[in-house]
C-alpha cells in the first residue's frame, strides 16, 4: 500500500486538500504500478517504451518489442484486442524487425504486417515471399504497401482490419490473443498453417515478457521520481 507521506505527496501534486476521492493521473500510475508488469505496462505513457528499448542490444529482438510497443498499444486499444497479438504478428512478418520488406530504390518499407499492395495506391515494395499452396511451401514475387513510417503501417493495418467484413471474428477475440490470431488464419491473412499458432507463442513467449518487464521497470522508476518529488514538494509546504 502507499504510505501516508507518499499519499500527501499525491494530494499535494494533484491540488486535493486530502479529503477527496477523486485520483489524479499519477495516482492512477502508481495503482497500476503497484498491481504487477503488465498493468504498468499498459499505464505506460508515450516515450517510456523507447526508453525501455535502450537498454536491450541493436537488432534484438526484445528492442523491436519496445521500439513498436506505443504504436501497437494505441492500435490495439482501436482494435479492441491485445496489443501483444499486433507485437507478434509483426515479429512473425518483420523477423523480430531484421527482414523487413525493402523499396525497390533501398531502404525499409516499413511495412510490419505482410499486407500485399492488391488496392493499393501509394508506393509499392516489390520482393520475394513465401506461400503455402496445398500444403506446399512456394517462394513467390510479390508487391507490397509501402509506408514512410512503422506508425502508418499500423493505421493502415488498422484501417484494413476494421474496414473488411472478413476479419470481424478477429476483432471480437477482444483480449485473447489464440482466438485473434485463429481469426486472422481463418479469414485467410495468410498461407502458413502455422500462422496462428506462432502468433500466439510469440505474444506468450519470453522476448515478449522480457520487454514488457523492461518497459514496465522504466514505468516504474519514473514514478518513483514523480513521487519523490512530490514528496519534496510536501515537505516544504507543511514546513511553510
Amino acid at each position: 500500500m502507499i504510505g501516508p507521506e507518499a499519499a500527501r505527496a499525491l494530494d499535494v501534486i494533484a491540488g486535493r486538500d486530502g479529503s477527496t476521492s477523486e485520483s489524479s493521473p499519477l495516482d492512477n500510475l502508481v495503482r497500476r504500478l503497484m498491481a504487477g508488469p503488465e498493468a504498468a505496462v499498459a499505464s505506460a505513457g508515450t516515450g517510456v517504451a523507447a526508453l525501455a528499448a535502450e537498454e536491450f542490444a541493436p537488432r534484438s529482438p526484445e528492442r523491436f518489442v519496445a521500439s513498436i510497443w506505443d504504436q501497437a498499444q494505441a492500435a490495439a486499444q482501436e482494435l479492441g484486442v491485445d496489443a501483444r497479438a499486433l507485437v507478434a504478428q509483426a515479429a512473425l512478418e518483420t523477423g523480430w524487425g531484421r527482414r523487413q520488406i525493402q523499396r525497390d530504390g533501398g531502404g525499409s518499407a516499413n511495412n510490419l504486417f505482410g499486407i500485399k499492395a492488391s488496392g493499393w495506391s501509394g508506393e509499392r515494395a516489390t520482393t520475394r515471399t513465401h506461400e503455402y499452396v496445398d500444403g506446399q511451401r512456394r517462394t513467390e514475387t510479390a508487391q507490397f504497401r509501402a509506408y514512410a513510417t512503422p506508425a502508418e503501417s499500423f493505421a493502415d493495418y488498422v484501417r484494413m482490419l476494421k474496414n473488411n467484413p472478413r476479419y470481424q471474428k478477429a476483432l471480437q477475440a477482444g483480449g485473447d490473443v489464440r482466438r485473434f490470431a485463429q481469426a486472422l488464419q481463418s479469414a485467410g491473412y495468410a498461407t502458413d498453417p502455422a500462422y496462428a499458432a506462432k502468433i500466439t507463442a510469440i505474444a506468450n513467449g519470453p522476448t515478449v515478457n522480457r520487454a514488457m518487464q523492461a518497459i514496465a521497470g522504466v514505468a516504474a522508476r519514473t514514478a518513483n521520481t514523480a513521487l519523490a518529488a512530490a514528496g519534496d514538494m510536501a515537505s516544504g509546504i507543511t514546513r511553510r
